[in-house]
């Protein structure tokens, strides 16, 4: 990995709601920029400390060329008890408010 700092085109845009949807849980946006995603594409990361906005999680983000080589990166950590994949668990999709169409996207 570089030690490269990403551009402002290469960040990933976040923001929080802590009301959510209207049900008490925080909502986490992220908007992630085509040019952010080139710059995750050969290990780079992008990370978020959430405890400074009040929410007990940090995120980090990283690129790989598809679904294969991410879990394939995450195994060793995975396997060492440090977390559990929830990619087949739960589809996280929300409401375009801009869509006509009723869709989630």
């Amino acid at each position: 990995m570089s030690d490269e700092i990403a551009t402002k085109d290469q960040k990933v845009v976040f923001a929080i709601s802590h009301e959510g949807t209207g049900d008490g849980i925080p909502l986490v946006l992220l908007g992630v920029p085509r040019a952010a995603w080139v710059y995750m594409r050969d290990g780079k990361t992008h990370t978020f400390d959430l405890t400074k906005a009040g929410l007990p999680i940090k995120i980090m983000m990283f690129g790989g060329n598809d679904q294969g080589e991410i879990k394939r990166l995450l195994a060793g950590p995975l396997e060492r008890g440090q977390g559990r994949d929830l990619t087949d668990a739960v589809d996280f999709k929300i409401d375009d408010p801009e869509s006509d169409d009723g869709k989630k996207h």
